[in-house]
């Protein structure tokens, strides 16, 4: 049970984290990141790194509890 956890934790918490928590503390800075709002930055930076998280999530934790006993994926 504790590998599902940390794949619960990788895969769905720190996205979740970094799109629900984090935007109301970073809303009112004046930051720039090449001439476009760190807000805005920071949410579409978050596009690829949920697919990030989400794959070390499979590939870390859950992809061999759907492997089969010869490899193959099932």
């Amino acid at each position: 049970m504790l590998r599902s956890r940390w794949s619960l934790v990788i895969g769905l918490g720190i996205p979740v984290i970094a799109i629900v928590v984090v935007p109301p503390f970073i809303a009112n800075t004046q930051v720039t990141v090449f001439g476009i709002p760190f807000l805005f930055f920071w949410m579409f930076a978050w596009f690829p790194l949920t697919s990030v998280c989400l794959g070390i999530s499979w590939f870390g934790f859950d992809r061999r509890h759907y492997l089969t006993p010869d490899g193959a994926q099932s």
